[in-house]
């Protein structure tokens, strides 16, 4: 029985809800109440057609009382209809509560006036008006049962009106449950439509919540002057505050004061209706409070506000620390390239110079020799132009031999052979090499090289080209007279190798950028490509060292180079390149 009870209700619930309109079909809040019209209209005109043909069948025709009510219960069947053609509920239920006041006022009429047992029953009309949720139908019904209470208070009730009235005891047992009955199902319906409004208003929130807690975004319902009046979302992970702190005057008050007008003039815009406003905003994240001693911890976050059609105006907040660093790493980033574009021109420019110089040196000597043959009878003069044509040869080489060297570092390609060899003598060389433009400016090379260095392990030529290097650099950028220390010390299981000048020196920010390619720390003090430091600077990570150095602007420069005494045979051939990275 009650399988077949069950597939009954759901047979009529199926049919109730392909009634209801399809402006109401979709809407969760809406279609119930459309399909609870129509269920107890459609009950209650289904229950007088059966039960008309009973009583006639069974007790005779029915009396005007009867006839009333069953009238106004088969009423309700067109009610139903027109709800289910229309989609008019306000319509609909206001005209059933006046439907309900014009039967009881007509009950009234027959039974006695204004004394009838069933005036109490004109109460209940306004709220079954008040079902419709609109106080326009509410006052109408109210002021259709004033008008008929007075009307019946006119009435003077006749001899036949009398007699239709049942006895005293009989009509207060029959209003009393008829009223208590109707009235009952009025609350349920209050009772069921309140209950479902909550669980639905429960549903969209905890889906909004879930909403906002996917996407990360945090909403808010702004009232006047950007005032936060609610807020639905992740509060805590997107601003890092407690929802609390930001209700009313709180998010204003969190935001940094630069960013203020920014968002008054957001809200205002889309108090207006103006395209949604999007900017970027700061807001006090930390525990710090204006005024307080500290630092106060500020959260970038991305802010979208709009007015909605119903004229609320909401904004959506967004973290957006990661996208500002993002940005602010780019920046850095293309900052950079630019920097390390304008270092390269500068370096072709500067290459171009050093290469045309002997070229022109050697062109220049060769056609004197070629253009005077009587030239080639004097000695004297002929060796010291064949010199000239050698040392213009000489840098030539120098300067490709430099560029192929920075082209092999940044592919990876320059292997190196480590074999022990004298580190003493390595150095006493390169100092010999660079004493003769030293000794043409009087600069002196001293060197301070401590004992036991004949067996280093290390690339012979790899250590020679990181003196030759930084002695010099040492010696193009210090003043005439100046001298220039070449040191190298046992430190534990390293050797550390420095030069020292009292030259020009260096700033903070030229020493941030020591070792990138192409960049000189003064251009305009001294001729060169501006590898040389690049180059040292790969060449230690190649052996598993590292390059330190320390300067003051005016005060000179002091390089030291730290070689281990046992570097890896599978060199940093990646760390090398890195140091040498270049943009096309």
């Amino acid at each position: 029985m009650s399988k077949v009870l069950q597939v009954f209700g759901q047979t009529l619930s199926r049919f109730i809800e392909g009634l209801v309109h399809p402006s109401a079909a979709a809407d969760a809040l809406r279609a119930p109440r459309h399909a609870a019209f129509m269920t107890a209209s459609l009950v209650a005109g289904s229950a007088a057609l059966i039960l008309l043909p009973l009583h006639l069948a069974l007790a005779g025709p029915a009396s005007l009382p009867l006839t009333l009510a069953l009238g106004w219960a088969m009423a309700q069947w067109p009610l139903a209809l027109f709800l289910s053609r229309t989609g008019y509920l306000v319509l609909a239920q206001a005209a059933s509560a006046a439907l309900f006041a014009l039967f009881i006022g007509a009950i009234c009429a027959i039974t006695g006036g204004i004394a009838s047992f069933a005036l109490l029953w004109l109460l209940l009309a306004p709220l079954e008006a008040a079902l419709s949720g609109d106080r326009r139908a509410v006052l109408w019904v109210t002021a259709l049962c004033v008008v008929e209470a007075a009307l019946l208070t006119m009435m003077m009730p006749d001899a036949q009106a009398l007699a239709m009235a049942p006895d005293a005891k009989t009509a207060l047992a029959v209003s009393a449950g008829a009223g208590l009955a109707y009235a009952a199902m009025l609350a349920l319906r209050f009772a069921f439509d309140q209950s479902r409004s909550d669980a639905l208003i429960e549903v969209r929130e905890q889906d909004l919540r879930l909403v906002c807690g996917t996407l990360g975004d945090l909403v808010l319902r702004l009232g006047e002057g950007g005032d936060v009046m609610t807020l639905t979302g992740p509060s805590e992970t997107v601003t890092g505050v407690p929802s609390r702190q930001l209700q009313h005057q709180g998010l204003f008050q969190r935001l940094h004061v630069a960013d203020r007008p920014a968002y008054l003039k957001a809200v205002s815009d889309a108090e207006r209706g103006l395209e949604p406003a999007r900017l970027d905003v700061r807001l006090r994240s930390g525990k710090t409070q204006p005024g307080e001693a500290g630092v106060a911890d500020y959260r970038w976050l991305d802010l979208t506000c709009r007015r909605l059609p119903d004229g609320i105006v909401v904004a959506v907040l967004r973290d957006a620390s990661a996208r500002m660093a993002e940005d602010e790493r780019q920046a850095f980033a293309r900052s950079a390239a630019e920097a390390e574009t304008a270092a390269r021109s500068h370096m072709l420019a500067t290459v171009s110079h050093e290469l045309r110089t002997p070229l022109n040196a050697i062109i220049g000597f060769s056609d004197l020799l070629r253009a005077s043959p009587a030239m080639l009878t004097d000695e004297k003069r002929k060796r010291e132009y064949v010199e000239l044509i050698h040392e213009s040869g000489t840098h030539l080489l120098e300067v490709v031999e430099g560029l192929l060297d920075v082209s092999r570092l940044e592919k990876g390609q320059y292997d190196l052979t480590i074999e022990p060899f004298d580190l003493t003598a390595c150095l006493e060389s390169c100092r010999h090499m660079l004493a003769g433009e030293a000794s043409m400016r009087g600069i002196t090379i001293r060197t301070d090289i401590c004992a036991g260095l004949n067996a280093f392990p290390a690339d012979r030529r790899a250590c020679r080209q990181i003196v030759l290097n930084l002695l010099s650099n040492a010696v193009k950028f210090s003043a005439d007279g100046a001298e220039v220390v070449l040191g190298a010390r046992l430190t534990g299981d390293a050797v550390e190798l420095s030069v020292r000048d009292t030259g020009l020196g260096m700033d903070e920010a030229a020493l941030a950028r020591i070792g990138e390619p192409y960049f000189r720390a003064a251009p305009q003090a001294a001729a060169g490509t501006g590898l040389g430091l690049s180059m040292v600077k790969a060449l230690t990570e190649l052996h598993g060292g590292s390059l330190k150095v320390e300067s003051r602007k005016g005060a000179g420069t002091l390089v030291s180079v730290i070689l281990p005494l046992a570097p890896a045979r599978d060199h940093d051939t990646a760390g090398a390149r890195s140091a040498l990275k270049t943009v096309a």
